[in-house]
């Protein structure tokens, strides 16, 4: 609905190719704003379809799906570093290495959202010890990897990876191994601080916050929030161009970009409508997977906590960066709904009606072996 209703109202919306024309050179063909928006839908059918047939699955397949990507995630870390170290595109200050184009932000975003899956190998019960070592390989190349990209969204969402991870890892276990492992990371992570002082990302950090006084981060949401002011209800029309048009007028003292933040980009685009929306929306999400989360813990089988927090690392770093349509946001969404579908509801149903099934005398229906988190074990 958004998407064909943001289609709508940027063709009322001329001034925005009229403003960006002298700016980018060139119009913004009609043609092209059709093929974004039918691209657009067809992510939106995807995921959904993608849902469908997540839940219409058996639960063992799903999971075999999520130990899978726990088993790939390692020697993935270790391909991206390889071919950054060897292909890598070096950027002349702070001498940033990057994987190819991507963009930093996003590109350790989605890294960052993937490497939950690597403290879930180290610390799971049943992973041999091999994987454990592998999986202590992973975190260590994708140290590297965030370090040589200059992203502070990257070190930040690192930071909160290891925090998340961490304590889903140590969750269940005695309190002797969890001295020890908040010893071990205190005296890793003093280490790694010392090792990367010089870093590309440190020495960007340091630099954004003394010389630039943090960035042009205020400034583009400001002129979000002032764009407002001409549809406020609806927005300016959904296409990014529409944010570009928004910094171009409202901050000219910055470059045109995006806004740099996905709630406000929605509102930008389908107005104050759009950002209540998806404020809700994901609001659910968020909902959804906490309690997924201590559903994990609660049962002890942690890889179901992996989407949330993949999705709390991805949507945290949308706060600084433009994600609407960043597929990893979808397929963790879309995983989140799926573990809640398949494994939570059918026990919340079951607890929720317990009392009335005893009291007619019919079976308890937690005794139901459907309900069992594995039961083909």
């Amino acid at each position: 609905f958004f998407v064909l209703v943001g289609l709508f109202i940027f063709t009322m919306h001329p001034q925005i190719n009229q403003y960006l024309v002298p700016i980018t050179g060139k119009p913004i063909g009609n043609l092209y704003i059709y093929i974004k928006t039918v691209m657009k839908i067809i992510k939106v059918c995807f995921f959904f379809i993608f849902l469908k047939v997540l839940i219409n699955e058996n639960k063992e397949s799903f999971y075999r799906s999520l130990t899978l990507l726990k088993d790939m995630v390692p020697y993935l870390t270790m391909f991206v570093l390889s071919n950054m170290l060897l292909f890598g595109v070096e950027s002349e200050k702070f001498e940033t290495l990057h994987f190819g184009e991507s963009h930093h932000g996003d590109f350790a975003a989605n890294m960052n959202s993937l490497g939950i899956y690597l403290y879930i190998a180290l610390f799971e019960d049943k992973t041999s010890w091999f994987k454990r070592l592998i999986s202590i390989v992973g975190l260590g190349c994708l140290l590297i990897i965030i370090m040589e990209l200059a992203s502070r969204n990257g070190l930040v969402t690192f930071v909160i990876l290891g925090c998340l991870g961490g304590a889903l890892g140590i969750w269940n276990k005695n309190w002797s191994l969890k001295l020890i492992v908040v010893a071990t990371a205190i005296f890793v992570a003093g280490a790694a601080a010392y090792g990367f002082k010089d870093s590309p990302t440190v020495e960007r950090f340091i630099y954004m916050t003394d010389a630039e006084g943090g960035g042009d981060r205020l400034a583009y949401w400001g002129a979000g929030i002032a764009s407002l002011q001409e549809d406020p209800l609806f927005g300016l029309g959904g296409d990014e161009s529409a944010s570009m048009y928004a910094v171009a007028k409202y901050a000219p003292e910055v470059p045109d970009h995006v806004m740099h933040n996905t709630f406000i980009e929605f509102a930008v685009e389908y107005g104050i409508i759009g950002f209540i929306f998806y404020f809700i929306y994901v609001c659910v999400i968020l909902y959804h997977g906490v309690k997924n989360f201590f559903f994990a813990v609660r049962y002890d089988d942690i890889l179901l906590a992996a989407p949330t927090i993949s999705y709390i690392i991805g949507i945290f770093a949308a706060l600084f960066t433009s994600r609407v349509w960043e597929s990893t946001l979808w397929y963790n969404m879309m995983l989140i709904f799926g573990i809640y579908i398949l494994w939570r509801k059918p026990i919340e149903d079951a607890i929720r009606n317990r009392k009335s099934y005893l009291i007619h005398g019919l079976p308890d229906p937690l005794n139901n072996p459907s309900l069992a988190l594995h039961p083909a074990k």
